[in-house]
């Protein structure tokens, strides 16, 4: 009985001492005293200072990520023409002591792409996001988020011109649709750009593109469905078309694969 009075006592005393309840969050220790613990409650920044890759956009939920420190081993790569080739490199990286290097050949178009395939999400609302480096001219870049479900595939793909610096989508019908011309840079080593591109894969249609401070809204926009009998998956695709008979490169730093996107 002592014992019960004494935790109702107490009890009855917090209830009427506690002028404000404490918030209910996770504890990050903001709330106890102390000259070594710091509040930390944004899990954002958390992960970069403890060096995540996922610091350009923090929608969708991270899926899979990769910043090539263990290789090419987890892509399937696509090297046309001569001299095409696709290697992990240690100079002008970004986020790791790595980056990919992907060379586009002098003949037959030039194509060179890395595609990384995965099981079907049911997380359909996806992204892809890259960020890369343009120490040459070049021809044509594409960033595509792909789902096959064993009879179609659906296809939402962008691309940038090098000459005049233009972003276009492609559309239902497989022709390209200019989003905006932010400009022609200047090639330079060691300055990555980020670019994300965002779609429902369920629905057929275009969410947004990010392209380093810029966000276009393409919301309500129909992607490509067209005949493909492939294993029902997914695949995250980012290739470059070099100039005519030049091995044009560019560097990936990172690659991010998101999952139920807002």
């Amino acid at each position: 009985m002592i014992h019960k009075l004494a935790l109702f006592a107490l009890m009855l005393s917090l209830l009427l001492g506690a002028s404000t309840p404490m918030p209910d969050t996770p504890d990050y220790s903001q709330y106890m005293p102390g000259s070594t613990r710091f509040p930390m409650t944004d899990l954002g920044e958390l992960a970069t200072r403890l060096g995540s890759p996922d610091t350009y956009d923090r929608r969708g939920e991270v899926v899979w990520l990769d910043s090539f420190k263990y290789g090419l081993a987890p892509w399937q790569t696509s090297l046309v023409g001569v001299g095409a080739t696709a290697k992990v490199v240690s100079t002008d990286t970004d986020i790791s002591d790595f980056a990919l290097r992907l060379t586009g050949g002098s003949t037959l178009g030039g194509t060179v792409a890395i595609i990384k395939y995965f099981s079907l999400q049911t997380l359909a609302r996806a992204g892809a996001e890259f960020s890369y480096m343009v120490p040459t001219a070049f021809d044509k870049l594409y960033v595509s988020v792909r789902r096959y479900d064993g009879t179609n595939m659906h296809l939402a793909q962008v691309r940038l011109t090098c000459v005049g610096g233009t972003w276009a989508y492609q559309d239902a019908a497989g022709a390209y649709q200019d989003i905006d011309s932010p400009g022609v840079w200047i090639t330079t080593a060691n300055r990555y750009h980020n670019v994300k591109l965002v779609a429902d894969l369920e629905n057929d249609e275009y969410l947004r593109l990010l392209y380093d401070n810029l966000e276009y809204p393409l919301s309500g926009i129909p992607i490509l469905v067209a005949a493909s009998p492939v294993d029902p998956g997914q695949a995250a695709v980012f290739s470059l078309t070099p100039r005519a008979g030049f091995n044009d490169y560019v560097q990936v730093g990172r690659a991010i694969v998101t999952g139920n996107e807002p």
